[in-house]
């Protein structure tokens, strides 16, 4: 396993300042051997950033794999930790299309995003879309049985009041 922070020799805390969430992902779109695959599970990391307020999601949170010999592979995620739960004022580890900012992250950037990688802007918009409906519906049940009462709520309610979210859901 190789993380983005070793590629780019990041050292210290170079890991939150060397790149951004388009750095990784051009880094998987470059070297993973299924890069459509895994650079789509990019995106919806950094979706799921957004939506559970992972203000530490830097760039030794980013690896490959080598399953197989010739074989690059972005690896599962891992240490993902809803920040803003203890840090009310949290911002994005990484920057996002020029912005730290949770609340900031629209359609808009992922769309740039997407079309500095020669995607298909529809498409990674349409996923985001299937993503954010998903865990809106499921979070509404789940959350309250995974966290206290009053980190319940405060999670329940950043999660409706995000920009991407009143996108989708309005």
């Amino acid at each position: 396993m190789e993380d983005m922070a070793q590629i780019l020799g990041a050292l210290g805390e170079r890991k939150y300042t060397m790149g951004t969430g388009e750095t990784v992902l051009n880094m998987i779109r470059r070297f993973s051997t299924d890069w459509r695959a895994d650079v789509l599970e990019g995106f919806r990391r950094i979706v799921a950033d957004i939506l559970i307020g992972n203000g530490d999601n830097h760039l030794k949170n980013w690896s490959f794999l080598f399953p197989s010999p010739g074989e690059i592979r972005l690896s599962p995620a891992y240490d993902i930790v809803p920040t803003v739960l203890y840090i009310p004022d949290d911002q994005m580890a990484l920057q996002f299309v020029n912005t730290s900012n949770f609340n900031t992250v629209t359609f808009r950037r992922f769309r740039r995003a997407a079309k500095f990688l020669g995607l298909e802007e529809d498409w990674i918009e349409a996923e985001i879309s299937r993503q954010v409906k998903h865990a809106v519906e499921v979070w509404q049940t789940l959350v309250p049985s995974l966290l206290d009462e009053k980190r319940a709520v405060h999670f329940l309610d950043r999660l409706r009041t995000l920009t991407l979210v009143q996108e989708v859901i309005g």
